[in-house]
């Protein structure tokens, strides 16, 4: 005959249900983000037939920050547009300060505030937020 043996918790039943409380909401909040996220994906990628990406999204929002059409351009340029793209998402967000524009039309842009140091998924939220800030 087998007896079970009772675990030992290492919190205390409240402890465990406020842990458990705050699991929920934040699972909620990511819940609220990725449903915004899926309504601004669905209402951007109409133009384009096809669901966009997070990165894509950022050049786009380089280019019309930039007032380019879609011309060709170099790889480095389309890096340079996706990080236009980047400090005009982060801006209200107080992470980027606009300096100006140089003779070419380019802006440029400070970093005023440290990005935080998060895992890469938490640094996709923030993108993503400003993103849907942008849109609305």
């Amino acid at each position: 005959m087998f007896i079970k043996k009772q675990r030992k918790s290492i919190f205390s039943i409240n402890e465990a249900i406020r842990f458990q409380i705050i699991i929920y909401y934040f699972r909620k909040m990511d819940f609220k983000l990725e449903n915004k996220w899926r309504k601004t994906i669905d209402k951007i990628s109409v133009n384009f037939g096809e669901k966009l990406d997070i990165q894509t999204i950022l050049f786009l929002i380089g280019l019309q920050e930039l007032n380019l059409n879609f011309e060709k351009l170099t790889k480095d340029q389309k890096v340079e547009v996706i990080h236009v793209g980047l400090c005009t998402v982060l801006e209200p967000y107080g992470y980027y300060t606009k300096l100006g524009i140089d003779s070419e039309g380019w802006p440029h842009f400070e970093n005023s505030k440290k990005i935080p140091n998060v895992k890469e998924k938490e640094q996709e939220q923030i993108i993503k937020e400003a993103i849907i800030d942008y849109f609305d």
